[in-house]
């Protein structure tokens, strides 16, 4: 089924996306040591 192989790209690439963005954010916004965040 090629439609659940595109779907599964799609989340993958959904889920980089997300993941780069939590990266970046909280390099940005973390930049004063802020411990005590899980």
């Amino acid at each position: 089924m090629p439609q659940m192989n595109f779907f599964l790209i799609f989340f993958m690439v959904i889920l980089f996306s997300v993941y780069l963005f939590m990266v970046v954010y909280f390099t940005v916004h973390g930049k004063k040591k802020n411990n005590g965040g899980s």
